[in-house]
């Protein structure tokens, strides 16, 4: 779980073979998706062999990850996602669920879990905390992000309420704050 590049490929490995089991439940969506605009991970996870789209709701911020990550992009709310039903392998919501309001958290998860094939993989990062606020330092007043902070009692139930099996879990100290680390396998209907 450490803040490196080979955290980054653990965590995509743990996902994408370890959590779901064969790698033959790839054949079954048409990609696996990556929830954010910057997708650092992006090249961790095309390395891996996966077909990456990310997505983020800003045009700026899949502006600014244009260059950095190239590839597939979508602009859309995690609310209310673009894809068909069991139509992608898995879903990379790193640091992007934790700009919704706490009582959205369970719906897009709800979401999410539509889209993903049964046994697919979710990787979930929140802030660790309580309550939420606005932020204007890393883009300037321009642009504010919201964050909403979660108590390590809080983390779970959305995703178990969502259709999901935590299969790994951690909170980890970060650069600047404590970050949730929750690794998930969509539960069988």
């Amino acid at each position: 779980w450490r803040r490196s590049t080979s955290r980054s490929t653990a965590i995509a490995r743990s996902c994408t073979l370890g959590c779901v089991g064969s790698p033959s439940w790839l054949q079954r969506a048409s990609c696996s998706i990556w929830a954010g605009g910057l997708a650092r991970t992006r090249p961790t996870l095309r390395g891996l062999g996966l077909d990456v789209v990310s997505i983020d709701r800003s045009r700026q911020m899949l502006a600014v990850a244009r260059q950095e990550f190239p590839g597939p992009r979508v602009q859309a709310d995690l609310r209310c996602l673009p894809f068909r039903a069991q139509s992608v392998a898995g879903a990379w919501a790193c640091a992007s669920l934790l700009h919704l309001d706490r009582e959205d958290a369970a719906p897009a998860l709800r979401g999410i879990a539509e889209l993903i094939v049964e046994s697919g993989a979710l990787f979930v990062s929140l802030k660790a905390g309580d309550g939420g606020k606005w932020d204007t330092t890393s883009y300037g007043p321009e642009s504010p992000r919201w964050y909403t902070y979660w108590a390590a009692s809080d983390v779970d139930a959305p995703r178990a309420g969502a259709g999901f099996e935590i299969v790994e879990s951690a909170t980890q100290p970060g650069s600047k704050d404590d970050w949730h680390f929750r690794i998930a396998r969509r539960s069988k209907e």
